[in-house]
């Protein structure tokens, strides 16, 4: 598959590191932790590999229990229904930082640097899901031009969606032509990686990717980037 953020850029920012480190802002750090976090954000691009692809499946069906997909893809979720319930397709998204990152974060931890590996694995984090927002924006800028809408960004392990069906769609994007495995506790290796979905619709109303945060009630998630909304 081709690789669609070859040559992205690799950055996070201060203020999200802090938060996913347990700081409310970088205010709130003492001098010493903004300097080592400032350190890990300056190496980080030299650590990583970007690779990401999407891939498009048409909707056959939605049902109470979920959705069937071309290719006899059927995935199990009632949350997932109800957000694809005016969707004609989904597409499938997949992206990566690469091994580097990983391996740097394990090196700190075994030589007990371990706000430095803090640091460098809340930056991956919030860098691998900047890259995966901007393959939605991406798509939701295609969409736009077509007259489609988008929905909000999914995924197995989200709230009303069980991980076992990443196993699905894991599958679909041919797994061995892709630098990303799964190992049998369905977790991704390199683990700096994410798998998501949206879907496409025909009402030309665009979800910005965070909106994602606001139909999910994990309120006290650190990566929260906006308030939960409860659906009526």
């Amino acid at each position: 598959m081709d690789n669609l953020l070859r040559g992205a850029q690799v950055s996070a920012a201060l203020d999200e590191v802090s938060r996913l480190i347990g700081y409310p802002s970088p205010g709130k750090m003492s001098p010493a932790v903004r300097d080592v976090c400032l350190q890990e954000l300056a190496r980080l691009p030299d650590l990583c590999t970007p690779w990401g692809t999407w891939r498009d499946f048409g909707l056959r069906a939605v049902h109470g229990s979920g959705i069937e997909l071309t290719e006899g893809l059927t995935l199990t979720s009632r949350r997932l229904a109800k957000l694809m319930r005016n969707a004609h397709s989904m597409r499938l998204f997949m992206a990566t930082l690469g091994e580097d990152v990983t391996r740097e974060v394990q090196r700190l931890v075994h030589e007990d640097f371990m706000l430095e590996a803090m640091a460098l694995d809340a930056a991956a984090t919030a860098a691998v899901h900047a890259l995966t927002e901007g393959l939605i924006r991406r798509t939701c800028d295609e969409a736009r031009t077509r007259g489609y809408g988008t929905t909000i960004r999914y995924a197995p392990g989200y709230t009303g969606w069980n991980i076992s069906d990443i196993s699905a769609l894991f599958a679909a994007l041919e797994c061995e032509r892709i630098p990303v495995r799964l190992n049998p506790q369905l977790m991704m290796y390199p683990g700096k990686s994410l798998l998501s979905i949206i879907g496409l619709t025909n009402d030309g109303q665009i979800a910005a990717p965070p909106e994602q945060c606001r139909g999910c009630d994990l309120i006290h998630c650190s990566a929260r980037k906006a308030p939960y909304r409860p659906s009526r």
